[in-house]
């Protein structure tokens, strides 16, 4: 994992657009992984997102904890 890339779990009710939106805020993101599993398409509770900057990363981990529809991601 790179400085400017954070791991962020608890998503297994929220969409990879409202996740794209709410990390936005932070950061320009040069890539959003969101892990499934390829035998039978399901979605895991977790991605990987990878900011152009590493001082977004700063700035996302100062203001946690971090809700998105009400849970905590």
């Amino acid at each position: 994992m790179s400085d400017r890339q954070v791991f962020i779990g608890n998503l297994c009710n929220i969409s990879t657009d409202v996740l794209r939106t709410y990390c936005e805020k932070y950061g320009l993101l040069t890539e959003l992984s969101v892990n499934r599993d390829k035998e039978n398409n399901v979605y895991h509770c977790f991605a990987f997102v990878t900011y152009q900057f590493s001082r977004s990363i700063s700035q996302f981990m100062s203001n946690r904890p971090h809700f998105i529809n009400g849970e905590e991601i």
